[in-house]
């Protein structure tokens, strides 16, 4: 009677144990839908790392930010997005890094960043500089960009995606995506989570 008596007690302290792991996770996805903001294309939106960190989850002290590549303030705007049947449609074949997959077409954005006070994570072995990363501008469901226009000069490999934006400057710049040849609707995300999005007005071009 004893044994089962302890059995009885672990199992309910097993059930509200989890119930009360469940409510906690449950109550995190909440307060991270409710911290989404969506933004319009040539909107300026401002993203500034110390607000964007400062949102922390009510069970856990995990920050629900949006893994931003840099410290400080930075604005960015969309500004424009072409959408192409390939790479060649568009004029840029010998220009991207990766192979288009079958099924999708090329889209083309146009994007002006200003560095307002921000310095980059990504330093460079070579010199130790620090720079910004354009992977922080993603178009799912294809996670890798094909085509960029702000490498460094310099650039290695592993630097392909890296540009200078020194402070108080801005630059327009131009990233490319492959996309599903299903007529979207296409979203820009910022930064490495789903927190801050763009949905995109797309200009065909063929």
């Amino acid at each position: 009677m004893v044994a089962i008596a302890i059995a009885a007690v672990i199992g309910v302290s097993y059930c509200a144990h989890s119930f009360i792991e469940l409510y906690k996770a449950e109550q995190n996805e909440k307060f991270r839908d409710s911290i989404k903001e969506s933004f319009s294309m040539n909107e300026t939106i401002r993203l500034d790392t110390q607000v964007d960190e400062s949102a922390t989850m009510p069970y856990s002290s995990i920050s629900a930010s949006a893994g931003l590549a840099w410290e400080g303030v930075v604005d960015v705007t969309i500004k424009r997005a072409w959408l192409y049947s390939s790479v060649d449609s568009a004029g840029l074949a010998d220009l991207v890094y990766l192979p288009q997959p079958e099924g999708t077409n090329f889209l083309l954005l146009e994007v002006e960043v200003a560095n307002i006070d921000a310095e980059g994570e990504y330093e460079r072995k070579t010199t130790g500089e620090k720079v910004f990363d354009i992977t922080f501008l993603k178009v799912p469901p294809y996670g890798d960009i094909p085509y960029f226009d702000g490498t460094l000069e310099d650039a290695t490999p592993h630097e392909a995606y890296c540009f200078e934006l020194p402070k108080g400057e801005s630059r327009l710049l131009h990233v490319g995506f492959f996309v599903p040849d299903d007529g979207g609707p296409y979203m820009a995300f910022l930064g490495t989570t789903d927190k801050y999005s763009v949905p995109l007005d797309v200009e065909e071009k063929g």
